[in-house]
């Protein structure tokens, strides 16, 4: 067995002669069918000789010698890659993660790839049943970790599969687990918009706002909102948190000009860059100093939701001028 082990690897490396090498390794298999050395040896040169029918059969039987749930888990991904990649069959592929997933439902990696195998196959049934299987198979106190993974389904049923109704069931039953989930409730309210619900989208756009006030998203669908319902004022208001922030777009600025022109007001001179809303203004996680930065920013801005200056315990004293040109002093 040892002698046959060396054989193989002078076969593989100095010699170069990879079917010598093979016939030792099985050699090796013969006297020892549980060697796992000699088995991944195989594996490698099956795969370098792009012997895709060996390689599978090689790794099926590390498979049924491995007594360890990952490293099945990780055999199983590494054969679906075999079926996929070097055999081209897709479906053969899946059912190999499939069966990786029967070990271990909760394994999100192999979620991922399963769902993103399914999704270039155009088989948007079988995504929804893989994400409805993970999310059924939480544990209750987990649930709430399936966050991602319920948007995404929510997303499939919406944009996939045209079933708005179920969507948007799958959109409550993540913001009922989480009511501070801002990423839901957006998807959400996108979705009550597209239906004409415009009141109840507004609804939970003011509700991200309470959460997440500088969540730049959520300021452009609402100024779409506002624009759309006709009211100008509104949307004027998120317009200029988005022009000060460097990310608003043509319809924004356009919306801004014009109300100020009507107005009579001065465009600022200093609006954010990007790289200065990344750094000071994008990773701020308390609803409280968001508002902060609103209630300074600009003449209006932070009428979209008037400051309360108890909760940060400050007075009036300490704002800026309320026609402030230099939103950077904000920070």
């Amino acid at each position: 067995r040892k002698a046959h082990n060396q054989l193989g690897e002078i076969w593989s490396e100095p010699l170069s002669d990879r079917r010598q090498a093979i016939s030792c390794f099985q050699n090796v298999l013969a006297i020892a069918p549980e060697d796992r050395g000699a088995m991944q040896r195989l594996y490698d040169l099956f795969v370098w000789c792009r012997d895709w029918e060996n390689a599978a059969d090689t790794l099926l039987r590390m498979i049924d010698t491995e007594a360890e749930p990952r490293q099945q888990i990780a055999l199983f991904v590494e054969l679906a890659g075999i079926y996929e990649q070097g055999f081209g069959d897709p479906q053969m592929a899946a059912e190999q993660l499939g069966l990786a997933l029967e070990i271990d439902p909760l394994d999100d990696g192999v979620i991922g790839q399963l769902t993103d195998l399914h999704a270039r196959l155009g088989h948007w049934d079988a995504v929804c049943e893989t994400l409805r299987g993970f999310l059924d198979a939480l544990p209750t106190e987990r649930r709430r970790a399936g966050r991602t993974r319920r948007i995404q389904l929510g997303e499939v049923l919406h944009q996939r599969m045209n079933r708005s109704t179920e969507a948007l069931e799958v959109y409550r039953e993540a913001v009922d687990l989480d009511a501070g989930d801002s990423d839901a409730r957006l998807a959400m309210a996108r979705l009550l918009a597209q239906d004409g619900q415009i009141d109840h989208a507004v609804r939970e756009h003011r509700t991200i706002l309470e959460l997440d006030p500088l969540n730049v998203d959520n300021l452009r669908q609402l100024r779409a909102l506002w624009s759309r319902a006709g009211a100008y004022d509104l949307a004027y208001r998120a317009a200029s948190v988005l022009v000060g922030f460097g990310a608003a777009g043509e319809l924004d600025q356009r919306i801004y000009r014009e109300h100020r022109n009507k107005q009579g007001t001065q465009v600022p001179k200093a609006p954010l860059d990007a790289a200065s809303y990344e750094a000071h203004v994008a990773r701020l996680e308390d609803p409280v100093a968001g508002w902060a930065v609103l209630s300074v920013l600009g003449e209006s801005a932070h009428r979209i939701r008037p400051p309360a200056f108890d909760l940060w315990q400050v007075g009036k004293a300490d704002r800026l001028p309320p026609r402030s040109d230099d939103p950077l002093k904000v920070m």
